[in-house]
């Protein structure tokens, strides 16, 4: 099984990032789908240790969280992701995550975010260029669980099945 730790979304945020899907949408790229918007905060690949065991030891409080900006993985010169940024605050969330599900490892660095989509090809360097600049709707949602998520890879992309969700506080 292919797993990992995400936040889901609440509508509001999940149909704002489908606007701004619009806004790229004479690009060549490949769009997530409303449905399996999500943040990741720890990607666990195959996994056969009691992971659910785990991760219902993470100890943390809700939050919120809001929209901060666009942004593209891995560089403006060669973008291959699009996003969309959040602010900070789930950060003590994925560091005892992590210290719960692996703590003789480093921690992976994180960078909270969106996948808006995936980059084949630029066709227009200077509108998209300019489009990411713009200032984004900086909406405040708040986050009072996270969730096991299996990824299965499909040709059309991958799926996402809900495993567990673990409350906050």
């Amino acid at each position: 099984m292919r797993l990992f730790i995400a936040i889901l979304l609440p509508e509001e945020i999940k149909k704002y990032i489908i606007e701004l899907q619009t806004k790229f949408s004479y690009e060549d790229i490949r769009f997530v789908e409303k449905d399996q918007l999500h943040i990741t905060l720890k990607f666990l690949g195959g996994t056969n240790e009691n992971i659910k065991e785990k991760l219902r030891k993470v100890k943390a409080n809700p939050f919120d969280l809001n929209l901060t900006h666009l942004g593209v993985f891995p560089t403006k010169n060669n973008p291959r992701v699009l996003w969309a940024g959040t602010s900070n605050e789930c950060f003590q969330l994925v560091d005892n995550i992590h210290k719960t599900v692996n703590p003789r490892s480093l921690n992976d660095q994180f960078h909270s975010h969106i996948t808006i989509g995936r980059i084949k090809k630029i066709k227009d360097p200077k509108k998209f260029n300019k489009l990411l600049t713009t200032d984004i709707k900086k909406i405040k949602f708040k986050v009072d669980e996270f969730c096991l998520i299996e990824s299965k890879l499909n040709l059309d992309g991958a799926k996402y099945k809900l495993i567990e969700r673990y409350k906050l506080g």
